[in-house]
C-alpha cells in the first residue's frame, strides 16, 4: 500500500506574504515627479505678488493730497471742458504770470470770482445766460487746488443766496467762474481761442 507524500506548510508563507510586483513603481513615481513640480512653482511666486504691491503703492501715492490743498469737483460737459483747456492755453500768452497747470488756472479764476461782489456776479450770470452747448459726455472733473479759494467760494455762495437770491451749488458757482474766464480769454484773443489739446502737459513753461 502506497502512501501519499505529505508536504509541510511553511510558516513563512503565512507570516510574510509576498507583495505584488506591480506596487513598487507606484511608490517611486511621486518621488520622481516632486522635484520638477517644486522647481516649477517657486519661481512664479515672487513675480505674481510684486505687481499687486506696486500697483497699490502707486494708487495710494496718486490720491495723496498735500496739506493746504483740497479736491474741487466740477460737473462739466465736454464742450465746456475743451473751452476751458483752450482758455488755459491762451492764458499762457495773455497773463503776466500764467498758471502752470489747468488746476492752478481753475484756482485763479475761482479766486477772481470770489473777489467780485454779489451784484457783479449776478450781472455776469445774466450776461452768460444758460450754458448753450451741453452735448457730448459730461463728467465730474476733479481739480486739486488750494483750500483757501474753496472756503472763500463757500462764503460767496452764501452771500449770493442772501443778497442776490441766487442759489448755486459749489460746482455751479465754479462753472460760472470758468465760463466767464473763457469769454474773457476769447475776447482778448480776438474772438478765437486756440485749439484745445487732447491732453494737457503736466506743466506749462
Amino acid at each position: 500500500m502506497s502512501t501519499k507524500p505529505t508536504f509541510r506548510k511553511s510558516s513563512l508563507s503565512s507570516q510574510h506574504p509576498a507583495a505584488p510586483a506591480a506596487t513598487a513603481p507606484a511608490v517611486e513615481a511621486p518621488a520622481e515627479s516632486t522635484p520638477p513640480q517644486a522647481a516649477d512653482v517657486k519661481p512664479t511666486q515672487p513675480s505674481a505678488r510684486a505687481p499687486r504691491k506696486k500697483k497699490a503703492e502707486t494708487k495710494q501715492q496718486r490720491w495723496e493730497i498735500p496739506e493746504g490743498m483740497a479736491r474741487l469737483g466740477i460737473y462739466m460737459h465736454a464742450p465746456l471742458y475743451n473751452d476751458a483747456k483752450s482758455a488755459f492755453v491762451a492764458s499762457q500768452d495773455l497773463d503776466a504770470h500764467p498758471a502752470r497747470t489747468i488746476a492752478e488756472w481753475v484756482a485763479k479764476v475761482l479766486e477772481e470770482h470770489n473777489n467780485r461782489s454779489a451784484g457783479e456776479r449776478a450781472a455776469i450770470a445774466e450776461q452768460l445766460g444758460p450754458e448753450k452747448d451741453r452735448t457730448g459726455s459730461a463728467n465730474n472733473r476733479t481739480f486739486v487746488v488750494p483750500d483757501e479759494p474753496i472756503k472763500a467760494a463757500q462764503d460767496a455762495i452764501a452771500e449770493d443766496r442772501r443778497t442776490a437770491h441766487r442759489v448755486l451749488s459749489r460746482s455751479e458757482y465754479a462753472t460760472e467762474a470758468i465760463r466767464w474766464a473763457i469769454e474773457q480769454a476769447r475776447t482778448a484773443s480776438g474772438g478765437q481761442l486756440p485749439p484745445a489739446p487732447a491732453r494737457l502737459p503736466n506743466g506749462m513753461n
